[in-house]
């Protein structure tokens, strides 16, 4: 799998959370490490989300795990904190940030089917 066809799962899963109720600024960067290798970002601010396939620079926080572990997170086969805590994804920045957005109400709805 190419890192574009990889984004494009990605983002097509993510986009579709409803973050109206996120009125908030948080900047996510998720680094794809192995192969594919590449680096996308979430920015959720005042209730819009963006996913876009570049660094952010001044993110708030930034995980870093393999194709295979986003790809099983976001098919639900895999539950993101579980994730976390096995050593899967490592997680840097404000892990508040990531907190208040893992609780909100439709987190569950899209991203653990």
């Amino acid at each position: 799998m190419s890192f574009e066809n990889l984004f494009s799962i990605m983002r097509e899963a993510l986009i579709k959370m409803d973050v109206s109720e996120v009125q908030i600024h948080v900047a996510f960067e998720f680094q794809v490490l192995g192969d594919p290798k590449g680096v996308f970002y979430v920015e959720i601010d005042c209730g819009q989300m963006r996913v876009e396939p570049y660094n952010y620079y001044d993110r708030d926080v930034s995980f870093a795990a393999s194709a295979d572990t986003y790809l099983a997170i976001v098919n639900g086969e895999l539950n993101p904190m579980l994730a976390f805590a096995v050593g899967r994804v490592k997680v840097y920045g404000d892990m508040s940030k990531v907190q208040r957005i893992f609780s909100h109400k439709n987190y569950k709805k899209y991203l653990l089917k």
